[in-house]
């Protein structure tokens, strides 16, 4: 198994559009989104163990190497 080494938000916008960011950590998301709590029950194992964030749906596995 690989490990996530992407993690993508996709959030809409105030005019209806959608947003997608890349970051290449978890700890760069924890700037705008609150913590609260961590994956447990992902069928991904890579999933495993990764933030949740209020707010956001996920992760979730977009590919190899990328946490949506």
């Amino acid at each position: 198994m690989s490990k996530k080494d992407v993690f993508r938000v996709v959030t809409r916008a105030e005019d209806g559009s959608i947003k997608i960011r890349d970051f290449h950590s978890a700890e760069s998301i924890f700037r705008t989104h609150t913590q609260i709590g961590i994956d447990d029950s992902s069928t991904d194992l890579d999933l495993r163990g990764m933030p949740v964030f209020r707010g956001l749906i996920g992760p979730i596995p977009e590919g190899k190497n990328i946490a949506r």
